[in-house]
């Protein structure tokens, strides 16, 4: 999610804080145990394909592992490795452990099934990228759940399923940013193949769109991937 000014980008920080600081009144909770009355208003229910492509599969095992040898616990571990998110009083933490909780368990998955993890840290230890994806059916709900929570704009959970109806992802993830001096900032992503016309017919309109367009145009480009 990227306002388009900093008066947005404001409004934004402080709809999160107050979402942090409601969080830490009522003990943490967890989006696993159900949205909220007001969240569930705001469900996204593009389905209908099956859970994710064959290049994605593989083979959901986890349970069979000792423990600290799972993604979750591995995610864990990683959180625990970061310098600035050791103060349990961090906005940062909170936010991550919201965005933490968002993620299916691996139980709700399919046979041959995954869900993916990436991190992506800098030399410094100091800023930091988190992403996960997997099966549409299972994430998309707890996705919509995560922004509604931390206080993204409406506008972009519709955005989230507008663009959603229109590409019927198998697979979708999403993203946050963090940095030890309390940036925080998230967003959604389909790691899908589809055709360039589809995905020019998802993005904002402008120069930039245009610009890919010409760009595919000249090169025969035809396919598109994240």
């Amino acid at each position: 999610m990227f306002p388009d000014n900093a008066s947005d980008t404001q409004d934004w920080l402080n709809a999160l804080n107050n979402a942090i600081e409601k969080k830490k009144a009522s003990g943490g909770g967890s989006s696993s145990g159900g949205a909220s009355a007001s969240s569930q208003t705001n469900n996204t229910n593009y389905q209908g394909s099956s859970p994710v492509s064959p290049s994605y599969q593989t083979q959901n095992n986890y349970s069979s592992k000792p423990k600290g040898s799972n993604p979750r616990d591995k995610l864990n571990l990683a959180k625990d490795s970061i310098p600035f998110l050791q103060d349990q009083e961090n906005r940062v933490l909170e936010f991550w452990m919201i965005w933490s909780e968002s993620i299916p368990p691996s139980e709700d998955l399919q046979a041959g099934f995954s869900i993916d993890y990436h991190l992506a840290v800098s030399a410094s230890m100091e800023k930091l990228t988190w992403r996960t994806a997997g099966p549409q059916n299972i994430f998309i709900q707890k996705m919509v759940d995560f922004f509604w929570n931390v206080g993204a704009p409406e506008s972009e959970i519709d955005r989230l399923n507008d663009v959603g109806a229109l590409i019927n992802p198998m697979k979708i993830g999403s993203w946050i940013d963090m940095s030890s001096k309390g940036g925080m900032d998230g967003g959604w992503f389909f790691p899908v193949s589809i055709p360039i016309k589809l995905a020019l017919e998802a993005a904002d309109p402008g120069e930039p769109a245009t610009k890919l367009k010409q760009w595919a145009d000249k090169h025969a480009v035809r396919l598109v991937s994240v």
